[in-house]
């Protein structure tokens, strides 16, 4: 049997379907960003649990990374133009419009169906054998993103002059609120979707979760919309835009 749910359900659902899971664990989501209570639930699986994670944006943060590679149970697979979203364990499977990262959140209106393989076999089956067809066309990757160390030995370095650095202009941004890649720009730092939901009140010191520009966990607000270590490497950039203390 089929339920309907809405944003908080879809939430609780997903919980109980990585807490649950014995056997199998599927996440397949377009952005592969996971949430803090995902990533804490995920490092509580035992290792028999085979877990596939299937992402479809190949934009991928460092900290994100290091997680992944510290979880050898883990196993991704990149799927190009993937846009769904569909989360199942051996008993049941959670179709929705919810991405991974958007799990903790609640100003969003998100829908989904779970569906029991008790309740509704033929559904679930149906669900799993897609699912289980979207990983095989898939191309299992070991997710890497290194960071970049500083140079040790700067003694045979030239020298630049800061008063000549231009200012950089980044050309991929993301989403404030949500962590969606968009197009850079400091003065609207939201999606379409997201600036309509902040434009209804228009508080420029509203606290969001990512930095603009490399998309990381961060209090940003419009009116402050980057970290400190991005502002530094675009500072001219962001105060020719909307200025920044």
């Amino acid at each position: 049997m089929a339920e309907f749910l809405t944003t908080r359900g879809i939430s609780y659902e997903l919980e109980k379907i990585i807490k649950n899971a014995e056997e199998r664990l599927y996440l397949i989501s377009p952005f592969l960003r996971i949430s803090k209570d995902l990533k804490e639930l995920l490092e509580t699986k035992r290792p028999s649990v085979d877990i596939r994670i299937i992402y479809g944006k190949s934009e991928l943060r460092p900290d994100e990374s290091e997680w992944l590679q510290g979880l050898d149970a883990v196993k991704t697979s990149y799927r190009k133009d993937l846009h769904a979203k569909c989360y199942l364990n051996e008993d049941t499977a959670l179709l929705t419009s919810m991405n991974l990262y958007e799990f903790s959140e609640r100003n969003n209106d998100e829908m989904g169906v779970s569906v029991s393989r008790e309740g509704d076999p033929e559904l679930y089956d149906a669900i799993f054998k897609a699912s289980k067809e979207l990983l095989d066309k898939s191309e299992q990757v070991r997710v890497t993103v290194a960071r970049v160390d500083p140079v040790e030995d700067n003694s045979k370095q030239p020298r630049r002059s800061r008063d000549r650095t231009p200012a950089r202009t980044p050309k991929k941004g993301f989403c404030i609120r949500c962590g969606d890649s968009i197009s850079a720009d400091a003065e609207h730092p939201y999606c379409d979707r997201h600036y309509r939901s902040w434009n209804r009140y228009k508080n420029p010191e509203y606290e969001e979760k990512y930095c603009h520009i490399c998309g990381e966990e961060h209090k940003a607000t419009k009116k402050k919309p980057v970290c400190l270590r991005c502002y530094k490497k675009h500072k001219k950039w962001v105060d020719s835009t909307i200025g920044q203390e």
